[in-house]
């Protein structure tokens, strides 16, 4: 009886041992000696448990400690310390399936910041390049990788202040185009143009092909000028003198650019 006591103590041992059951271990041996006083077999184990006791202590403090140092790591934002931690945490106790997610969250929180940061670099060439809508596009990006970055959120506010500063610039110099152009005012509105250039960049080529017409226009505009001046003085001195023939010649080359022109559809009815 006093045999199979102790086999299957022994036995229950063994299996607390492979639990980690230091505790159940513990009194399995003690029964396993009561049955068999002075076996060396469970008095080295007994002895063995005293010391993986204290190893398994000293291993639990640590753990503790970079798992204590790892959340406040997070809590302070320093995702790279709490990597570490909780990397240190998992070598020290590989089954920690507390240690095992909180590294994965880790890993994807310092994943995203660095997709964020990427994102923020490109809108900062946005920015420089003027595209400004792009560079907008590109924070808000930032913004759902790392919600929690003041900087990328500081960077959104002034890229949407500058995209309506500039709306509001586009806006004037399309009016300041329209009105210069009423006035034959040839000069303002390709100073407008060209200014639209440099500020309007989604619609540059545009505007370059809008400055080149109005230098056309301009041209021809002058062109006109030259002539209804020149025929102008023609009419008059053909008048003076009587020559009605060069007056009618000299009135109908004016109006076939201005037809609105009085001066010359009074001569040519006299």
């Amino acid at each position: 009886l006093a045999e199979k006591k102790y086999k299957d103590a022994m036995d229950q041992a063994y299996e607390a041992d492979s639990k980690h059951d230091f505790s159940s271990m513990r009194e399995f041996l003690s029964i396993a000696l009561d049955a068999k006083p002075n076996d060396e077999t469970a008095s080295k184990l007994l002895k063995q448990l005293d010391d993986r006791e204290i190893k398994e202590g000293i291993k639990n403090e640590q753990y503790r400690v970079a798992i204590n140092q790892a959340d406040q790591a997070i809590e302070s934002g320093d995702y790279d310390s709490a990597f570490a931690f909780y990397t240190q945490a998992l070598t020290i106790d590989p089954s920690s399936s507390h240690a095992k997610a909180k590294l994965t969250e880790v890993k994807k929180i310092k994943s995203d910041k660095e997709k964020a940061a990427e994102s923020v670099t490109k809108a900062e060439v946005f920015e420089g390049q003027g595209l400004m809508e792009k560079a907008l596009t590109e924070l808000r990006k930032a913004e759902l990788l790392d919600p929690d970055n003041a900087d990328v959120k500081s960077k959104i506010s002034s890229i949407e202040n500058s995209i309506k500063e500039i709306a509001d610039k586009i806006s004037n110099l399309k009016t300041t185009v329209k009105e210069s152009l009423k006035n034959n005012d040839f000069d303002s509105a390709i100073f407008a143009c060209e200014e639209l250039i440099t500020i309007d960049v989604n619609n540059k080529s545009k505007w370059e092909t809008k400055v080149k017409s109005l230098q056309a226009e301009k041209e021809s505009y002058l062109e006109k000028l030259a002539v209804i001046q020149d025929c102008r003085k023609k009419v008059q001195e053909a008048a003076f003198n009587d020559n009605w023939d060069e007056v009618q010649k000299n009135c109908r080359r004016a109006l076939s650019y201005d037809l609105t022109d009085d001066f010359f559809q009074r001569y040519l009815e006299k």
